[in-house]
């Protein structure tokens, strides 16, 4: 399916909608300029709005009606969604623009992660040739322990997750063929389990500044290699002067040689540059 919202004359155009899906699916689409809603019942907010006409394929016109936000949890909201449609479509552009994220598709499905620190905001499923999410404007429940009485009867769709110490989707699944009285919902999105499996946040934009070399040096080590090297090393020790970007690369065998690594580049720099490396 192909969709497209452009303006054309002060409106708003919609071309190749197919409405067949339900009012609880959501489409991603690369084309459409504005996010689109059936019902005024998933917004968070909402205003009216002077009416936009929107033109369809068999030449009818639409006016949207109103205008407002959809949130999907704390981190997933959608601004300036306009509403009075039978269908509901995601503007990846708008998307990407509002929320600061990014978007990795996959054969089979859709993540969005933010683009600072990599979070997972959503996922989106492939269905038809369509990347659709299936989910009602709800705010997720947070990620933290759960304790339930015992007479209680209704079981959060998080507290298995909690209770077998964050198992993967896919081990839920098949843990629920054998334990029917297991219940879990895929679009649940655990903030612990996210940040454990992330190697690390993406570093922060540095605002140092230098007037000259050796004043600010950025000593970074990297290993060990699976494969070493015909000396055996398996590191590699790399320096950096911040005002030049000049870079010197030293191999080591381990770890344990780097601070006589660190004592020779301090001892070269004073003899080949007559200068001392800021050590404060």
């Amino acid at each position: 399916m192909s969709t497209s919202v452009q303006p054309s004359n002060g409106n708003l155009v919609l071309l190749n909608i197919n409405t067949h899906h339900t009012k609880a699916f959501w489409v991603l689409d690369s084309s459409a300029t504005d996010h689109i809603s059936s019902s005024l019942s998933h917004f968070f907010t909402y205003s009216l709005i002077k009416p936009i006409a929107v033109k369809l394929p068999n030449g009818d016109h639409v006016y949207a009606t109103h205008s407002g936000v959809i949130k999907f949890s704390d981190q997933f909201v959608l601004s300036n969604v306009l509403s009075n449609f039978t269908f509901n479509l995601i503007s990846i552009s708008k998307l990407v623009s509002s929320l600061h994220c990014k978007l990795t598709f996959l054969p089979n499905s859709c993540f969005i992660q933010d683009l600072n620190t990599l979070k997972k905001i959503g996922i989106v499923e492939m269905s038809n040739g369509l990347y659709i999410l299936n989910a009602r404007p709800v705010t997720n429940p947070p990620s933290c322990s759960v304790v339930t009485h015992p007479d209680f009867s209704i079981i959060p769709i998080y507290l298995w997750h909690f209770r077998l110490g964050h198992p993967s989707c896919k081990h839920l699944e098949s843990m629920i063929k054998q334990y029917p009285f297991i219940t879990f919902n895929k679009e649940f999105t655990c903030s612990s389990c996210h940040f454990s499996k992330q190697k690390r946040l993406t570093f922060p934009l540095s605002i140092s500044k230098t007037s000259k070399p050796f004043e600010l040096i950025h000593i970074d080590i990297w290993g060990p290699s699976s494969v070493t090297s015909m000396f055996e090393h398996r590191f590699f020790f790399t320096i950096v002067d911040d005002f030049t970007r000049y870079t010197w690369v030293s191999l080591m065998s381990s770890k344990a040689e780097t601070r006589k690594n660190i004592i020779n580049f301090i001892a070269h720099v004073e003899r080949q540059f007559d200068t001392k490396v800021n050590t404060k």
